[in-house]
């Protein structure tokens, strides 16, 4: 079985201008996929704002893949914050069931395990085509 780090070398998405450049070099982001998405408008001081979760896996001219966690949070009071965590890790992952188990294990600056939603789940399977949703089950 290929790895997901296989499959996102194979789509060859380095082509035309870069996405960004950083101090790693020029990249081109080979995946973006919401996992999870929570929160409120934050119109009450009190409530929690917009969060979005995003798995990016950028490709750099190098040849390297890095993967992270992309926060995304908004509140009407302090604007939007955003944070990012590693997780090459899950460059190493077979299937969809692998990759959802390790993404769910990175922990965030809080120290709390990021999770993802069943929407987030179906973006996986449906962007990610050619990583296989599980093994075959272990009775079958």
């Amino acid at each position: 079985m290929k790895t997901l780090e296989e499959i996102m070398l194979a789509r060859k998405c380095r082509k035309g201008p870069a996405t960004d450049i950083t101090p790693k070099g020029a990249y081109w982001v080979a995946s973006m996929i919401r996992l999870n998405y929570r929160g409120y408008d934050g119109y009450n001081g009190s409530m929690g704002g917009d969060v979005k979760e995003i798995l990016v896996i950028r490709h750099f001219r190098s040849g390297a893949l890095l993967a992270a966690i992309k926060v995304v949070n908004w509140h009407q009071n302090t604007g939007t914050m955003v944070e990012e965590i590693r997780c090459d890790e899950v460059l190493k992952c077979t299937t969809i069931e692998e990759l959802i188990c390790t993404l769910k294990c990175v922990q965030n600056a809080d120290g709390e395990n990021f999770s993802v939603s069943e929407a987030g789940a179906e973006n996986l399977a449906a962007k990610l085509i050619g990583l296989p949703a599980a093994l075959p089950s272990p009775d079958e």
